[in-house]
């Protein structure tokens, strides 16, 4: 055991390779040397921050006043964690000092917090550090600390500086820059008004890691040029001729090369005017602005081969004025950027004077991003109302020092990038649709709420842990998107101000640039520990903000891909200002679609967060739209806005508790929401959600009793009954397998199961109990046992998302059923995403009338689960499709799922208008064929449910494609063609692949493979046929993907939709199940009398029917009724012939 866990494969050798693991953490330095950091055993976590203490121990080294020095970790009562520091050496350095000098090489998280002065270090009879010792030491009593003032001019000043911009009355030298609610953006700012006062140059990337006013004096006491880091002034340089672009501007400008007249490239600004605002007044104003900023009067041209900058002496305005009725100032900006800017000819900018009925006046404004950013549209609006004199520097002396400084620092800011991207891969959301080839930038956004009672706390929980809003709301972002994608390495970018020298603040110019974060989201993290995290991420992100994104691509060496963007695909960003073409908000907790002047999108989603007055925060999502339907961005809108709440009311929840990764967490967290909403309904009996998770944790506490663990199957034979779901969901809590099995199948066939699957514990009703082996697996009836259990129990960590949820059996061409197991994190995620497609709320009412055994039961569950819904049982007694309408009426039934031919008989007994079916907002007919005829009689009823059709084998995870029948669909119908199957649901890929594996052009036959993330691991115990079935996936980026060979013959139209044209195998559909004929034929053998038989699917009647033709072994041949018997005692009724 120890040679394979210290011996392990060779991912990068050749076959039969070996690493060897030390154990020991080190870093590659520039040049290939390999630095030693200390033993992997040595590293610890605290407040959520991977630390290493020996890094932190070579830090304190500074002879003679530390010779040696030890960090442990000690557990405070609270449950909270510190970094303790044991120091040996002469005097005594006042822990101020000591941490400041810490502080220009560590980050804040490595800070110890308490500081113990040492004779000498106890060792241990090796001659080693004996930590343990060093633990049991009782820490000097001190006082607790108290704010302590300012101790000299230095620190006054310092303080004073922060007074006025942050508004606070006072302030200690101890204090925190962004616990007093600091912004990363005043960081500029701040840096301004110390130069002015002092007359000293900090590097801005020091005052994001030094962050009190105690660290800062101490910055200011040094000379400049002893400062690491602080940067010479930008200065003008000649303007002889054209002029280098900076590294935005050739970013944005190679852009516009790629795709002239893009609106991606153009920014949008609205600035209101007094009201007696002319033509005349507004264009002096922007005059004097232009004269003041030369980038607004710079053109773009070629000189060689390299773009160049040429500033002009005066600009071209092309302001006009237009009058509207309405307030509906996005029409002019849309009709401002139905032009393309020629950056060679100029100008960059063009406006409008915009004039309603109610008298009010507004500059729309359309600027080109190469000469524009967020900070810009300030100093515009600014100079826009008064006289300003001209900035001693230009935008153009900005991009010669920044080629300076990258000459100088480029490699050495790189080397940090290199060290935390390392291995990093960007997060995606899965889509809806396939990601295109090329990115075609298109898309929508929905602006949304998040209320003042939300925001206050979670803005105050930000700043007691020393977290500006942005990463506070970026952490809860990243939590949601751990568990939305499986991942604990959450990737995202977002804009930082580029504004590094305090020179160019006041400069209109595109300074921007994008930061790329990387966040540990840990399942059993605390949103503490991930906030602390992502404020240590944010603040040195923000400290090494000055290497351009291309230059960082570059320097990584990213392959670039034109279908996705490098390095990232979402961005995140907390702004200070709301977009200015919204004049209509939703209401708290309301999403609506936003009108934008162009439908665009720059990546997969970018979220932006901005303040209001009142204490909300306004939220702008745009996606997308060749990746994501509206749906399902609005309803991970709303997961973001249920987590903020949780967040609010509880901060130290871990991830895991915030965002369920299997269906046992997300009813947990639905049972803390809404307690006592209905979760599961059967004629007269009734469960809350409450009720069901008291009586899940019951059950999953006996099931652990009686052994049951991660991957051990808990067969479930139980008929369509509120105890069947609780059994289900106690499997899964238990970390067990849901196994469903028919109460009504032969002994013959239930032993054969039971023996195959080899489960743990059997649940099963009495009848059935009683007749199994009592040398077999330990058997559970519901109702029998103790009814109270400790609560701890159900509620341990259960399954992890990789594990099996259940499994599922179908028909099997040798005899056998097949058992197709279903991990957890695939299962919660078809649930998340077919919930969406049906738009599934917690107002809808699931009827669900299949039998017990199919995995249609698992997705019921799941989809009500997830959205709060109540799922509706069929009658437990025996029942007729003429009494379905009135259970449907009883009920309030809001989504109806049936077979075809279910279906058809339920609609024999409907009437047009039919009130019973009032209620009705979805029916999802699938499994099976379903015919043009099915839906013009559902129309033809006038009711006004959606008509769904569904398609999908078990093994890609129930529902994989969807289609909506509307009625103007169904009218192109020909009554007797077969309706289409839609396209996928949840990131599955359907490819329609020729028998070589090569795609088949649009409306050719071929057989259906789905790709994707969402598809079953395979079948249990049946290695070969897995590798039969699910083959690795030619086509996918990702490597290690598969896709599944559905044996279905389909072909795609030019819409993407697919149609259904049969099966390329002998596997049929009866009555919504599927059937291997080869299964029927081995069973007719099985009989006696029977030398030979052949079963093949027939439709006398309109409908598969099996029917068996057989050989007699002797003359006399058996009768049907005995052959049909024979057969019923070894498969189930729809088995039968």
């Amino acid at each position: 055991e120890l040679t394979a866990e210290r011996f392990v494969p060779d991912p990068f050798g050749p076959p039969g390779a070996r690493l060897y693991r030390t154990g020991d953490l080190v870093r590659r330095r520039p040049g290939g040397v390999l630095e030693f950091l200390g033993r992997r055993d040595d590293q610890v976590k605290v407040n959520g921050v991977r630390i290493e203490p020996a890094e932190i121990e070579r830090a304190l080294i500074d002879p003679p006043t530390v010779t040696a020095a030890a960090v442990v970790v000690r557990t405070l009562p609270d449950g909270g964690r510190q970094l303790v520091a044991y120091l040996v050496g002469e005097g005594e350095p006042a822990a101020g000092d000591l941490r400041a000098r810490l502080r220009q090489t560590l980050p804040d998280a490595m800070i110890p917090s308490v500081f113990v002065r040492l004779d000498e270090l106890p060792q241990t009879s090796s001659g080693k550090i004996d930590r343990v010792a060093l633990l049991r030491r009782e820490l000097p009593t001190t006082a607790p600390e108290e704010r302590i003032d300012p101790r000299d001019e230095t620190e006054r000043g310092v303080a004073d500086e922060w007074i006025a911009l942050l508004g606070c009355d006072s302030v200690g030298v101890h204090d925190d820059f962004f616990a007093l609610g600091g912004q990363s953006l005043q960081i500029g700012l701040l840096g301004n008004r110390l130069r002015q006062r002092f007359g000293t140059d900090i590097a801005l990337s020091r005052l994001y890691t030094a962050t009190t006013v105690e660290a800062q004096a101490a910055l200011l006491r040094v000379p400049a040029a002893h400062q690491p880091g602080t940067d010479p002034r930008v200065v003008r340089v000649p303007r002889g001729g054209p002029l280098p672009l900076s590294a935005g501007q050739e970013r944005m400008w190679i852009a516009e090369a790629l795709r002239p007249g893009s609106p991606e490239q153009m920014v949008p600004a609205i600035f209101p005017l007094d009201a007696d605002a002319t033509l005349a007044s507004v264009t002096a104003a922007v005059r004097k602005v232009t004269d003041n900023h030369e980038i607004l009067r710079t053109r773009y041209v070629v000189v060689g081969d390299q773009p160049m900058q040429v500033i002009d002496s005066e600009a071209r305005l092309e302001i006009s004025e237009v009058r509207r009725d309405d307030q509906d100032l996005a029409a002019e900006i849309a009709d401002l950027a139905s032009r393309p800017f020629d950056l060679a000819d100029g100008p960059v900018f063009r406006g409008r004077l915009v004039v309603t009925g109610t008298g009010a006046a507004s500059l729309v404004l359309l600027v080109h991003h190469i000469a524009w950013d967020g900070v810009s549209a300030q100093v515009f609006a600014e100079e826009l109302r008064g006289s300003v004199a001209a900035p001693e520097v230009q935008y153009a002396d900005y991009a010669a020092w920044q080629s300076a400084w990258l000459a100088e620092n480029a490699e050495r800011e790189l080397a940090h990038w290199r060290e935390r991207l390392a291995d990093a891969t960007a997060t995606e959301i899965p889509g809806d649709y396939p990601r295109p080839k090329v990115w075609q930038g298109r898309g929508e956004s929905l602006a949304f709420r998040i209320p003042q009672a939300v925001c206050t706390p979670i803005v105050q929980i930000g700043r007691n842990a020393g977290a500006t809003p942005f990463m506070t709301f970026l952490a809860a972002f990243s939590c949601l998107l751990s568990g939305v994608t499986g991942t604990d390495d959450v990737v995202v970018g977002t804009p930082a101000a580029g504004r590094s020298s305090s020179d160019v603040d006041r400069l209109i110019g595109y300074f921007a640039n994008i930061l790329v974060l990387r966040t540990k989201v840990g399942a059993d993290d605390t949103f503490l520990d991930v906030l602390a995290g992502t404020r240590e991420t944010a603040r040195t992100a923000y400290a090494h903000q000055d290497l351009p994104y291309d230059r960082l691509v570059d320097g990584l060496r990213v392959k670039r891909d034109r279908s996705r963007n490098p390095l990232f695909q979402i961005m995140f960003e907390v702004g200070a200002e709301r977009p200015s073409y919204l004049p209509d908000l939703p209401a708290d907790g309301d999403l609506a679609h936003v009108r934008i002047p162009w439908p665009t999108a720059m990546y997969d989603l970018t979220v932006t967060l901005t303040a209001e007055p009142d204490g909300s925060y306004l939220g702008i999502a745009e996606f997308a739209t060749d990746l994501y339907r509206p749906a399902t961005i609005a309803r991970l809108i709303g997961e973001y806005q249920d987590l903020l709440r949780d967040i609010a009311a509880d901060e130290r929840q871990t991830v895991r508790a915030l965002t369920p990764a299997t269906l046992p967490e997300a009813l947990v967290r639905r049972a803390r929401v809404t307690p006592d909403a209905v979760a599961v309904e059967q004629d007269d009996q009734r469960l809350t959600y409450a009720d069901l998770d008291g009586q899940v944790d019951r059950m999953a506490t006996r099931l652990r009793a009686l052994g049951v663990r991660p991957e051990v199957p808990v067969a479930v034979c139980l008929p369509r009954s509120p105890e069947l779901v609780i059994a289900a969901l106690a499997a899964m809590r238990a970390g067990g397998v849901f196994v469903p099995l028919d109460p009504a199948s032969p002994q013959h066939r239930l032993a054969s199961m039971l023996g195959s699957i080899k489960p743990g514990v059997v649940v099963a009703v009495p009848e059935i109990a009683e007749h199994l082996p009592s040398d077999g697996p330990a058997v559970l009836v519901p109702g029998d046992g103790p009814t109270v259990f400790t609560p701890a129990d159900g509620r341990s960590r259960g399954a992890a998302p990789g594990q099996l949820a259940y499994i599922v059996h179908t028909s099997g061409s040798t005899g056998e059923p097949k058992g197709v197991m279903v991990e957890h994190g695939n299962f919660l995620a078809h649930c998340a995403s077919v919930a969406t497609r049906y738009a599934v709320t917690a107002g809808d009412r699931l009827l669900l009338t299949s039998p017990p055994f199919v995995d249609v039961v698992c997705e019921h569950i799941g989809v009500t689960i997830v959205t709060g819904a109540a799922l509706v049982l069929g009658p437990a007694q025996p029942w007729s499709p003429a009494e379905l309408a009135d259970y449907v009426e009883k009920h309030g039934v809001t989504f109806l799922d049936l077979p075809p031919t279910a279906w058809r008989d339920f609609l024999d007994h409907a009437e047009p208008g039919d009130r019973r079916l009032r209620t009705l907002r979805v029916v999802n007919i699938g499994t099976d064929v379903v015919r043009a005829t099915d839906v013009h009689r559902w129309h033809a009823l006038g009711l006004a449910g959606d008509f769904m059709a569904c398609y999908g084998p078990t093994e890609a995870v129930v529902t994989a494609s969807l289609l909506d029948v509307s009625a103007a669909l169904a009218s192109r119908l020909a009554a007797e063609s077969v309706v289409p199957i839609g396209t996928e649901v949840g990131g599955r890929i359907g490819y329609v692949l020729d028998e070589n594996l090569r795609t088949v052009p649009a409306g050719t036959p071929g057989e259906l493979y789905l790709g994707g993330a969402t598809l079953a691991r395979g079948y249990a115990n049946r290695p070969g046929l897995t590798a039969e079935r699910f083959l690795p996936d030619p086509y996918a980026d990702v490597p290690g993907s598969r896709m599944y060979r559905t044996g279905d013959l389909v072909s795609r139209d030019s819409d993407g939709v697919l149609h259904f044209h049969g099966r390329v195998d002998r596997q049929v559909k009866v009555n919504g199940f599927r059937v291997e004929l080869a299964e029927v034929e081995a069973a007719v053998l099985t009989h006696p009398g029977v030398r030979a038989a052949a079963v093949i699917a027939v439709e006398p009647h309109g409908t598969p029917e099996l029917a068996a033709y057989i050989v007699a072994e002797d003359a006399v041949a058996p009768t049907a009724h005995e052959v049909r018997a024979h057969v019923r005692g070894r498969l189930p009724a729809y088995m039968v012939p």
